[in-house]
């Protein structure tokens, strides 16, 4: 969905959210560990004590993490108006994690008038139409590097061990605030890539990012997969369509469950109508010979599809 032959799907996306914040830079903010939304927090339980020492070096290891991002949250806090002191003829646009409380994000752009919180819609519109985009430890930063962009961590502090490797190591990072003022006026003006390091870390994590599309991969496998199903007998076919059914009922009987009251908040429900527009844009994007695209809900987000 990151490749350029899908990219025109978000083409209005993108001209509507240009209109609204013009030439803007994206902060994408990844600290739900440490800036829990409401909804997450009252689905959180207590830890439990560590039965041995590998479970007790564990608990360590996270608490060591969330120290780590604590820290670089109070950064993140105290970029942003700076750079939006920078930059005052562009929009700062902050975009939280789903699972992160905006309250925080919200205090931060009354700091400036150019500061605005938005966590509407997917993200890839987004990255399509930023001029920057600046993130610590975030995998947005792999989809923006996907599409051809290359993406800015601020790293004002590092820890070994306690970072998304990934996610860093394919961006341009900044230490400082004057370091990274600098770095995102080098990537608006377009002077800022990816090296060849960096091109072959993506290559060794992500397939297909040439050749078939993945959906093609998957179909050549599907007759693979169903041979091997086929030759280890129905039993545990049979045994899998219990388990799945039995899981269903439970869903489907359990009442104001922590699970269905959170999951709202990240993923909103998804309507036939939604499908079938998309699935006819997709088929335009790929030049795919396919025209009356129907679409049938089996089950909360779940479509079966056909044509003609």
């Amino acid at each position: 969905m990151l490749r350029p032959e899908l990219r025109g799907l978000h083409a209005e996306e993108v001209n509507g959210i240009e209109k609204r914040f013009g030439d803007f830079i994206l902060v994408n903010t990844n600290f739900s560990n440490v800036n829990w939304a409401p909804e997450r927090a009252a689905r959180s339980k207590p830890a439990e004590p560590p039965r041995d020492r590998s479970g007790a070096a564990a608990v360590g290891r996270f608490e060591a993490f969330r120290r780590h991002r604590r820290e670089i949250l109070g950064h993140f806090v105290k970029m942003v108006p700076d750079l939006a002191s920078r930059f005052r003829g562009h929009t700062i646009v902050i975009r939280p994690h789903p699972a992160e409380d905006t309250g925080i994000w919200k205090k931060v752009a009354r700091e400036r008038d150019n500061i605005v919180v938005h966590r509407e819609g997917p993200i890839v519109p987004w990255i399509l139409a930023c001029a920057a985009l600046i993130h610590n430890g975030c995998t947005t930063a792999v989809e923006v590097a996907l599409m051809d962009r290359c993406p800015i961590a601020y790293r004002p502090v590092t820890k070994t061990g306690l970072e998304a490797v990934l996610s860093n190591d394919i961006s341009h990072g900044a230490g400082s605030l004057a370091e990274l003022g600098d770095m995102v006026r080098t990537g608006m003006a377009g002077n800022l890539a990816l090296d060849d390091g960096q091109e072959n870390l993506l290559d060794h994590y992500v397939s297909s990012r040439r050749g078939p599309l993945a959906s093609e991969r998957i179909l050549a496998l599907y007759d693979d997969v169903a041979r091997s199903a086929s030759a280890s007998g129905g039993g545990a076919r049979l045994g899998a369509m219990a388990r799945a059914m039995a899981r269903h009922a439970y869903k489907a009987i359990r009442t104001n469950h922590q699970t269905d009251r959170y999951l709202p908040t990240v993923f909103p429900d998804t309507g036939v109508d939604f499908v079938e527009k998309r699935c006819a844009e997709m088929a335009s994007c790929l030049r795919l010979p396919l025209e009356n695209v129907r679409v049938r809900s089996v089950g909360p987000n779940i479509f079966a599809m056909s044509v003609g």
